[in-house]
């Protein structure tokens, strides 16, 4: 048989899984696997056996191989409701071990597809998950398997990344490296940005920190092998952790905090079944255009514990002071793989700031003249504002040897492509200048650009005003919008955030450093 199940998505991993969908990473250089839609094969995800969870986990991972694939502007995927509704129709099923002539053949029959990949995926032990792959391709009306390959996925935020090396393998890109991030100590011999890392100082509470509470977050001595640290405990019930917060918050001191209540199974009603334990570092300035690295050690259940760094820009308007609010986040999920009750350290690369790439400005009706005038004006308005500029020159030699026209309608997923052959990160911004019914209107659009997703995407639109001081007032208004849209980061804050399952977690040597830009490998 090869055939799909109709299993229902209730699962709350399969929600959690479905963000990687669409955040496929492109791997490898660009120019070389650019095709334009005309000339990309069809590729064709079967879904994936997972049977200790009935096959929710085997479906998502075929959304992710989709998403990847299609991400890489190298293949045609078929969208997931006509994938579904035409397997379902043939009334056929695709298992591991079904012979990849009959599986290439359903997938030609149905879709014309070139590729077909179809696989499963074991757990093992509490966060491993092997994932076995199988690609074929149609070669002389004939199946052949290009890739069989096993990969072991430590967390379920392993599985996008080895789904990238199974891509990177079938278009022959090379294989990289793999970079052990915390066998580089060089970030122990630089500034650490975080006042108080190692919570050895302080009265009550430790400096540099939010208050501990006394219920749910404590200062502790005598557990870290480097001095104090913090304790986040989250096997409190919510009711009492709600309502001691409240009186903490209004004044009371953590010495009078109540005596936590007994708990029982399944824990549901605790803290950690809810809003979590979390404490909050000071703010920290930083640079724009600089990478850090982010170190902790961590000790606790294997459960959902993270550290995030949260960034945040400076808000004004006329009828309120100047607020600070968070526009950017990076995420630390600490995945325990050691024994229980040992300190483990965890490290992360991030970008806080992006640089701007302004592509260009199309203007069709005076072979671009108009437009090259706007973008430079644009870019001078920008400049003023602390935000970090790509030189124009490779990014319109990037541009034209991918043969991308900018405009309206230009493809987003493109845009992200060419920005990460370009710099690997930052905001992209172009426009075009268009004869419409109404006159001339002047369109700019902007993407900001992760290292593996493209997020707020901007279309605003003016009315052209030719004359110099007409381009000159309109390319401030246009740099104003931008810099309402892309608001650079200029603090940092830490986040310790603890949630499942019900119990102590402890932190400690909580550390920030500049990362130079051989380091930068995220």
């Amino acid at each position: 048989m090869i055939g799909v199940d109709s299993m229902q998505f209730g699962s709350y991993l399969s929600a959690f899984l479905l963000i990687f969908a669409g955040a496929g990473a492109l791997s490898g250089p660009v120019e070389q696997f650019f095709r334009p839609p005309e000339a990309r094969p069809i590729f064709v995800v079967f879904d994936f056996d997972s049977e200790f969870d009935g096959g929710v986990l085997g479906r998502r991972v075929a959304e992710i191989f989709r998403g990847h694939a299609m991400r890489r502007n190298v293949y045609t995927c078929v969208d997931p409701v006509t994938f579904s509704e035409e397997v379902a129709r043939s009334g056929e099923r695709v298992v591991y071990d079904s012979a990849p002539e009959a599986v290439l053949s359903l997938a030609h029959r149905l879709f014309q597809a070139d590729y077909v990949v179809w696989g499963k995926v074991t757990r093992q032990g509490h966060d491993t998950y092997i994932l076995a792959v199988r690609i074929a391709r149609r070669e002389n009306d004939a199946a052949r398997v290009i890739l069989e390959q096993t990969y072991t996925c430590h967390g379920i935020h392993d599985v996008p990344r080895k789904i990238d090396l199974s891509l990177d393998a079938i278009q022959q890109i090379p294989e990289r490296k793999e970079y052990d991030l915390l066998r580089n100590t060089n970030w122990k011999h630089r500034p650490n940005l975080v006042r108080n890392p190692g919570f050895e100082f302080g009265t009550v509470t430790p400096d540099g920190w939010e208050p501990v509470n006394g219920l749910t977050t404590f200062w502790v001595d005598g557990v870290s092998p480097t001095g104090k640290c913090v304790k986040l405990d989250t096997d409190v019930l919510e009711t009492q952790a709600l309502e001691w917060e409240k009186r903490f918050r209004a004044g009371a001191p953590a010495a009078q905090a109540p005596k936590k209540l007994p708990t029982k199974p399944p824990k549901y009603d605790t803290i950690g079944g809810t809003f979590g334990v979390h404490l909050y570092s000071d703010w920290i300035p930083i640079k724009q255009g600089v990478t850090y690295r982010l170190d902790v050690d961590v000790k606790g259940p294997r459960g959902n514990a993270k550290v995030f760094v949260k960034g945040y820009a400076a808000f004004r308007a006329d009828d309120f002071p100047e607020q600070r609010r968070e526009v950017y986040r990076a995420p630390l999920h600490l995945h325990m793989y050691g024994r229980e009750g040992e300190w483990e350290h965890h490290a992360k690369v991030f970008h806080p700031t992006q640089p701007l790439l302004l592509l260009g400005i199309r203007s069709t009706f005076d072979e671009g003249l108009a437009g090259e005038r706007l973008a430079a004006l644009v870019r001078a308005e920008m400049a003023k504002n602390d935000v970090i500029l790509v030189d124009r020159e490779p990014t319109e030699k990037a541009r034209q040897s991918m043969g991308l026209a900018l405009g309206v309608n230009t493809q987003r997923t493109e845009i992200a492509h060419l920005v990460r052959r370009i710099r690997g990160r930052g905001v992209a911004i172009w426009g075009e200048i268009a004869d419409e019914e109404g006159g001339r209107m002047v369109h700019v659009l902007s993407l900001d650009v992760r290292a593996n997703s493209w997020t707020n995407y901007l279309h605003r639109t003016w009315k052209w005003r030719g004359d110099e001081e007409g381009m000159r007032t309109l390319a401030g208004e246009i740099a104003k919008v931008l810099l309402e849209q892309i608001r650079p980061v200029r603090w940092l804050r830490v986040k310790l955030d603890c949630y499942w399952p019900p119990g102590e977690y402890y932190f400690d040597n909580v550390c920030i450093t500049e990362v130079p830009p051989e380091e930068d490998i995220e």
